[in-house]
């Protein structure tokens, strides 16, 4: 037996992203001159770092941080007034240049800028030949000639570049990576035309809240919304510390449509209450009253499956009184926004205000789209108050409209109302039927999706019809009927991973899809290794580059994927193992609360369980999850939990049971559901173990060798030099050929500039990004076990159903057998002891969830085991 014990480097987010022990030092004292991070803004033009060009509007505005101390300025003609408002990190001072200056002078502590000041009449300060091809733009955009237009974009960023004109420069780069991504759909196209502004950026750094912006779309068109919510993020950061509401406005928007997405309730309520500040600085104009709705909408469509905070009702009444006013007045605007006012007063209860607003809807206002939500709503107030008979029209014109669009989304939504009127009916039977066929739809469009567009999230977010069938089936005693749609509803998701078979998938599609992928992530590493020492205004392009090169890798991920066969719509998962010690619980989204099941020999017993609410105390919670099944309970030794959403979050196996925590008396794991299926692992029981060498986990050093030892005398045999630095490159070759990976350390997103997101996660292993989730999940094998003792190793608490979001649930879908890891903040130290504790029996028998009840039942034994019960034990 083999094995290798590194020594790795990890980049996590920041000290936070892991709890760690060691005592806090403080951080070095600042040296040298004050920061010169200040952004000027409101130029015409700019020609260089300190040469500006105004015209008539001389107005500009001055941003710098609040660490460089207050500025004072001053200019060489007339006096200067100034304007200072403070931002969430900086100040801004706003000030009119008098008809006569040429200099303008600031200064705060050894921070100072020298400002050259240059007129231009007229409101575009452009040499004639630029006008004339901003001119000669415009026109081919309106005729939408968009090949000339980006011709035209690229001769006038050429002419701009080679006079200096840096501003204008920006602005023909962003038209042409506009029309190149919106209309054109050439992504790498737009993306050229954004890394060519590398120069811009570095004159004129106003000009970068529109770079991000852009780079959003072009991240939000390739599917990469991980990156893109970056990009939209910084530009609302940096418009709203410059005052550029409407840019403000637009990113905030766009970050809302992904967070919609990705069913990111939590940032939604973050973006209701920005996009309200954000409007308010605006004026209420038509354009801030459109940004209001287009987020309040996102936060209703996220809010039909799971609760929010932020209640949008004031911001979609605000936003309704100002596009009803003349000047933004546009009646299918208005309609939509009514629609939305009427489906928050359905999600708050409030039907009679919902009927109210519906009855004052003109159909013919009403678009297509918006016709059919009508009916949609009109079902769904009609069901509110307890009348099902009254939406008979509104159904049949809804599955109309289903048929004639061949729309599969729309189907599903007809086939889960009719499913709720029959329900109201007590037509059980027939619920059953149109339940099933909404399942069968839902089915087909979440395999339509991409997995790296979102598939997971999708799934979730069309959860409804499945927890109704499951409630029906379980009512008419059908429960390994209702047993079986619960299953499938998890992970219809991440179903081609699910089928395991990886390795297996040999098809010339899958053999091309590994050769992208290789080919991705060799410019990854290349570029991640040439681009650490480059200066920060080459650092722009180079991370596109990077992102681009991503998303290849993440196409070819899904090729792999995706070649796996799909089981076909009837098809049930495998039936669930059974022994007369094991006890399999599932728990399940219902129609008021959750299903709980419980699968042994005895067969399949089903309860309505009600609402869970992981803030519960555990007495409660054990009593509605555990008593249910208690005599099953007593009879099991090993217990597997298949969970989601709220359940997931509960840590059952702390749960008491007979005076102590569950744990204590049985062995307890988590499943993924994924099947059972061989372990992709390649060798002999060879293991590799890597420890985090960051300088704040430094006192976990003595730990690594105890562990080597402690392995080496229970059968492991490690190799290589302790503290050896870990490459990407290697870690990817050894955990393809190794039984075991033991992991210590933070995870997180890489600190670099150069790092982005990962596509299902924001996990990252190990220095500069260089191993993560989609590493993982390319693989060609993975080890037999993994142990992954860091802060959220394992599906965070907030995941979608059936989403591989963490490393441990990565691994077991690309061919693991079983993992111990976290989901939640794990205190440094401890882990490093846990760690130690879980290697006491032969190598080739180590049995993951048996090991880890073994060291938590140590830990309560000596009175802390609280600190431990983020840490569980998962199979697939």
């Amino acid at each position: 037996m083999t094995a290798a014990l590194w020594l790795g480097v990890a980049l996590p987010i920041g000290p936070a992203a892991c709890r760690s022990s060691a005592p806090e030092e403080a951080p070095p004292a600042a040296t040298g001159a004050a920061s010169d991070a200040w952004v000027l803004d409101g130029c015409s033009a700019m020609l260089d770092r300190t040469h500006c060009v105004v015209g008539d509007e001389a107005r500009l505005r001055l941003w710098a941080p609040l660490a460089d101390g207050p500025w004072t300025l001053s200019a060489d003609a007339g006096a200067l007034r100034v304007d200072e408002a403070t931002t969430d990190d900086g100040r801004l001072y706003t000030f009119t240049v008098p008809p006569a200056t040429t200099r303008v002078r600031g200064r705060a502590g050894s921070a100072h800028l020298e400002l050259t000041i240059s007129r231009e009449p007229g409101a575009t300060p452009l040499l004639a030949e630029l006008r004339e091809h901003i001119a000669r733009r415009r026109q081919a955009y309106m005729a939408e000639r968009w090949t000339a237009t980006v011709a035209l974009a690229d001769e006038t960023f050429a002419s701009a570049s080679a006079l200096g004109r840096w501003t204008e420069a920006c602005e023909a780069s962003f038209a042409a990576a506009h029309v190149l991504a919106e209309y054109l759909g050439d992504l790498d196209g737009a993306a050229a035309r954004l890394d060519q502004i590398a120069g811009c950026l570095a004159i004129d750094r106003a000009q970068s809240t529109r770079a991000h912006y852009h780079r959003g779309r072009i991240a939000t068109l390739r599917g990469d919304e991980r990156t893109a919510i970056d990009e939209f993020r910084d530009a609302a950061v940096e418009a709203a510390r410059l005052h550029r509401v409407d840019d403000e406005l637009a990113a905030i928007a766009a970050h809302a449509e992904l967070a919609r997405v990705l069913g990111d309730a939590a940032t939604l309520d973050r973006l209701v209450t920005r996009v309200e500040r954000a409007a308010a600085r605006a004026g209420n104009s038509c354009g801030a009253a459109m940004a209001m709705s287009n987020v309040a909408w996102a936060q209703l469509m996220v809010a039909e499956h799971q609760p929010s905070t932020t209640d949008p009702r004031a911001l979609l009444r605000r936003a309704l009184a100002t596009l009803s006013r003349d000047e933004c007045r546009r009646p299918s605007v208005i309609a939509h926004a009514q629609l939305d006012l009427a489906l928050a007063e359905l999600q708050a209860d409030a039907v009679d205000e919902a009927h109210t607003i519906l009855a004052a809807i003109v159909p013919a206002d009403l678009d297509l789209g918006a016709t059919q939500w009508f009916h949609d709503l009109r079902i769904r107030a009609a069901l509110a108050v307890g009348h099902p008979e009254s939406a008979s029209a509104d159904l049949a014109a809804l599955e109309r409209w289903a048929e004639i669009q061949d729309d599969g989304e729309l189907r599903w939504r007809a086939a889960l109302r009719r499913g709720e009127l029959e329900l109201a009916r007590g037509r059980i039977e027939q619920a059953i039927a149109a339940l099933r066929a909404a399942e069968a739809a839902i089915d087909r469009l979440t395999l339509e999706v991409a997995l790296e567009l979102g598939r997971p999230e999708y799934s979730s977010q069309h959860g409804r019809s499945a927890a109704l069938l499951v409630s029906a089936l379980v009512e008419r005693g059908r429960i390994d009927e209702a047993l079986c749609a619960a299953r499938r509803a998890r992970t219809r998701g991440v179903r081609p991973l699910a089928i395991t078979g990886r390795a297996s998938v040999q098809t010339p599609a899958a053999a091309a899809a590994r050769a992208q992928w290789h080919a991705a992530r060799e410019r990854i590493d290349g570029a991640e290794v040439d681009g650490r020492d480059l200066p920060q205004a080459l650092l722009v392009g180079h991370r596109a580059a990077i992102a681009r090169a991503r998303a290849e890798l993440r196409a070819a991920l899904v090729g792999v994927a995706d070649g796996a066969i799909d089981p076909g719509p009837d098809a049930c998962p495998a039936a669930l193992p059974r022994a007369p010690d094991r006890l399999t619980l599932v728990y399940a989204p219902g129609a008021a609360g959750w299903v709980g099941f419980a699968v042994d020999t005895d067969g399949v017993a089903a309860v309505d369980l009600g609402a869970l609410d992981p803030a519960s105390s555990r007495d409660h919670l054990a009593q509605a999850m555990l008593t249910p099944f208690a005599d099953r309970i007593d009879r099991a030794r090993e217990i597997v939990v298949i969970a989601e959403g709220a359940a997931l979050a509960i840590p059952i196996h702390a749960l008491p049971w007979h005076g102590a925590p569950l744990v204590t008396s049985r062995e307890l794991a988590w499943s993924l559901d994924l099947g059972g299926g061989p372990s992709t692992a390649q060798g002999t029981a060879a293991a590799v173990v890597f420890a985090d060498a960051r300088d704040d986990l430094r006192h976990l050093r003595p730990h690594v060798g105890a562990l080597a030892e402690q392995m080496i005398g229970h059968g492991w045999s490690l190799v290589g030099d302790v503290g050896a630095p870990a490459r990407g490159a290697d870690v990817r070759r050894m955990l393809a050929e190794v039984q075991l990976f033991h992991y210590l350390g933070h995870v997180g997103v890489p600190s670099s500039e150069l790092g982005r997101e990962n596509p299902w996660s924001n996990m990252m292993l190990l220095d500069e990004g260089t191993v993560g989730i989609d590493d993982v999940l390319a693989l060609p094998h993975v080890p037999d076990t993994v142990v992954l003792l860091g802060c959220g190793t394992a599906l965070p608490d907030t995941a979608p159903r059936g989403s591989p979001e963490g490393l441990a649930q990565a691994f077991l879908a690309a061919g693991a057998r079983q993992a111990i890891a976290s989901v939640g903040d794990v205190d440094a130290a401890l882990a490093a002891t846990v760690g130690g504790e879980l290697y006491d029996g032969a190598a080739p028998d180590f049995d993951a969830p048996l090991a880890l009840a073994r060291a938590q039942r140590r830990h309560v034994a000596r009175g802390d085991g609280e600190p431990l019960w983020a840490l569980r034990a998962w199979i697939r």
